[in-house]
């Protein structure tokens, strides 16, 4: 019965009731399609993504060419808008008409589905894929793992990140600005002002899925309530009672109040890369790494200049999204085949991540959901910033509901705060209040007591 209770629970919390309510009225229609049965294998995928159905059919057709000659099997690809991703997921996950891979962001926590019976388990069948599993340092499967089995595959495994933020290049260009000259928020705000002054009605800062600024601390452990930082070294602290986050939520409600960042930014749930293709937006704040500027770059359909903002960071938190096989299906090897191929083979990773370079104007191809793995060039970076908590994964049974009553919070005020929609001065306070009563406390104790566990047993 307790489970019955929190499928329903948490079901209903990242679905929606409306999702909810059209849940099984498609089930049937979907089961029937799922019946039908082609000559040969064919591997589906679903991710997250605004490539239309005709750029997802011509780009399955040119990948399976290479994977029917290959491996045996096609495979069709199909992309739901990132604002409907999850419910969909879960949609189907229930009617039991599951893709054959799928993907997780790093808004859709691993452990959710996991504590669901979603998730297949990889362990065993990851032997069978070494050119897979070595493309993965043992800390990133580490971060995937649950009861000692692993249960997704990492999407990129480039785990160094940076804070920066990505702008148009023709614009920085007619300002004369050099990138390398801004170097923190100050710079950033006083380059807006410039971009403001020149176009007034252009829109500065962009959201991205509803958020202005990703998380920018060093750990989040795997979800953000309970974190560390460098000052806290292996101390898992509350980053929303932070002074760091107090101020950052006080700088976008500044900039927001001047203009410089989207009207009802938090309200917005488009991916940011569609607000640029309209062409009167400046940029957006992201991760950085490696491949960023160049998925980026295509997706946004214009030149973008990176505008690094700290320090390299290194950890197994972020970006946390995953390749997943579902329970139900059947092409459990062939869907390990196909990422060990798209990770391995040059020509293929291009195709899946660049398109087939015929590109229509209404249907473009978009993919920012894979990087290049180990086709990238070995570089001598090195992270400026290591967790102490590299690897680490948190078993979070114990604390479920109390995380889903957190989770249910930060969706009510986060992005409202961090988007400067918020008064700060007025809402930071009742949303520490409500998380105090929702059970942070015990949440951060159970998360201290299983790091301290695992940095006893890795030393």
């Amino acid at each position: 019965m307790r489970k019955t209770r929190m499928a329903r629970r948490t079901f209903l919390q990242l679905t929606g009731a409306a999702a909810g309510a059209a849940l099984l009225a498609g089930c049937g229609e979907r089961a029937e399609s799922a019946a039908e049965s082609g000559t040969e294998p064919m591997v589906t995928v679903l991710m997250p993504g605004q490539s239309d159905e005709t750029a997802c059919v011509r780009i399955s057709a040119a990948l399976s060419e290479v994977t029917k000659q290959k491996l045996g099997f096609s495979v069709s690809i199909e992309q739901v808008a990132p604002t409907n991703y999850s419910a969909e997921l879960w949609k189907r996950m229930v009617c039991q008409t599951m893709p054959d891979l799928f993907f997780l962001t790093e808004d859709q926590p691993l452990d959710v589905y996991l504590n669901q019976n979603c998730i297949l388990p990889l362990s065993a069948l990851l032997e069978e894929y070494p050119g897979l599993k070595a493309l993965f340092s043992e800390q990133q499967w580490a971060s995937r793992t649950y009861y000692r089995r692993i249960y997704a595959v990492p999407a990129r495994a480039v785990s160094m990140y940076q804070i920066g933020f990505l702008a148009r290049a023709d614009w920085m260009r007619e300002l004369g600005a050099r990138p390398e000259k801004i170097t923190d928020l100050d710079a950033l705000h006083d380059l807006l002002m410039q971009v403001r002054q020149r176009r007034p009605n252009a829109e500065g800062v962009l959201p991205d899925n509803g958020q202005v600024f990703p998380f920018p601390e060093l750990d989040p452990l795997g979800d953000t309530f309970g974190i560390l930082t460098e000052e806290s070294g292996t101390t898992v602290v509350n980053w929303y009672a932070a002074d760091a986050y107090s101020r950052l939520c006080r700088t976008m409600h500044q900039w927001y109040q001047e203009g410089l960042i989207l009207r009802n930014a938090s309200l917005r749930d488009e991916p940011a890369t569609d607000r640029m293709r309209l062409g009167n937006s400046f940029g957006f704040f992201a991760r950085l790494n490696r491949d960023s500027l160049d998925c980026y770059t295509r997706a946004c359909g214009t030149e973008l200049t990176a505008i690094p903002l700290g320090p390299t960071i290194q950890n197994s938190s972020i970006p946390v999204e995953s390749w997943c096989l579902p329970v139900t299906n059947s092409h459990r090897r062939e869907a390990l085949a196909l990422l060990e191929l798209l990770y391995t083979d040059a020509s293929c990773y291009d195709l899946f991540a660049n398109g087939d370079g015929k590109e229509e104007q209404l249907h473009p191809w978009q993919n920012l959901y894979l990087n290049a793995s180990g086709l990238m060039p070995e570089t001598d970076e090195q992270p400026q910033w290591v967790s102490p908590a590299y690897g680490f994964s948190f078993n979070n049974s114990a604390v479920a509901a109390k995380l889903d009553a957190c989770r249910a919070l930060k969706n009510s005020y986060h992005n409202g705060l961090i988007c400067g929609y918020l008064d700060s001065e007025e809402a930071l306070p009742e949303f520490l209040e409500k998380l105090e009563q929702a059970g942070i406390q015990e949440i951060l104790q159970a998360k201290q007591s299983a790091l301290d566990n695992w940095l006893n047993a890795s030393h």
